[in-house]
């Protein structure tokens, strides 16, 4: 099932269930509350892929960037791993960490063939959480294997 978008809409194309079910493996498997799979295009933040977010953020499927804190991913060029975001001067102070109640977040970058990041896969929790290697790896797994899709999904836009 996928959105009506209008031929200027800046969006990337949201390509049916692919990515959602993507962000619904990996918050099943690693039994956390929220995942996402994010595009960034301008000023916006674009869940392309999304599990356990709250109804209004799930219909939107987007906030602006400044918002967001999965640019911390997308602009340091590697991977974000918080185990508790109150000792995390980076994030800790962040408004979503508030209003969706995160106490944990692990984020991935996403890149394409070149090696530009293009997105990002990301977990996060409703309590503090020590990540363990495993989970780590799954996540890293996850975000290289969704990125031909990811792309493909910028590139239809």
């Amino acid at each position: 099932m996928g959105h009506t978008r209008r031929v200027s809409d800046p969006r990337p194309a949201y390509t049916g269930q692919r990515h959602d079910d993507v962000a619904l493996r990996l918050r099943e498997r690693l039994n956390v509350r929220i995942a996402l799979l994010s595009t960034f295009h301008d000023e916006r933040h674009f869940f392309i892929g999304a599990s356990g977010l709250p109804d209004d953020l799930d219909r939107a499927r987007e906030i602006p960037l400044i918002e967001s804190f999965c640019t911390y991913v997308r602009d340091h060029g590697a991977q974000l791993i918080v185990d508790d975001v109150s000792l995390e001067k980076r994030v800790a102070a962040h408004p979503l960490i508030a209003e969706l109640g995160i106490h944990s977040y692990a984020g991935w970058q996403i890149t394409d063939g070149a090696g530009r990041i293009i997105g990002v896969l990301s977990v996060m929790d409703d309590k503090p959480r020590s990540w363990t290697a495993p989970e780590l790896i799954l996540l890293m797994d996850e975000a290289h294997a969704s990125a031909a899709a990811v792309k493909a999904s910028i590139e239809e836009q």
